[in-house]
């Protein structure tokens, strides 16, 4: 039995009820190969974003150690140094220009490069 394709929009009045249950069937496993994909998907993009949480917490506990050690141990030694200058500046004049020069006596010793000098 051929058909002749309808102008009309509903479904073809010619139909059994055997070829409805198997466009059913085809329809079902399609959906379900369907969510199937969005549940990989949906569990790919999860395990993701875990990774990606677990690494940003080790290097958050990393830079936390980095500052911890900055602030202990290598701030204090960078404010012993420039006060050892400054008193070495004081004691000889001639070394107060140089210190002027790579130190702003108005700003506290952080470890932040000076600002750069005009020509």
């Amino acid at each position: 039995m051929d058909r002749v394709p309808s102008t009309n929009m509903s479904a073809e009045p010619n139909l059994t009820v055997n070829e409805l249950q198997e466009s059913l069937r085809y329809l079902r496993n399609l959906f379900h190969i369907a969510m199937i994909g969005v549940i990989v998907l949906s569990c790919s993009f999860s395990l993701y974003l875990f990774k990606q949480i677990s690494m940003l917490r080790r290097q958050a506990a990393d830079m936390e150690a980095f500052v911890t050690d900055y602030e202990t141990n290598t701030r204090p030694r960078i404010e012993t140094f420039v006060n050892e200058l400054t008193q070495f500046a004081k004691a000889n004049p001639d070394f107060s220009p140089i210190l002027n020069k790579y130190l702003q006596q108005g700003t506290p010793a952080t470890g932040t490069p000076p600002p750069p000098a005009q020509k």
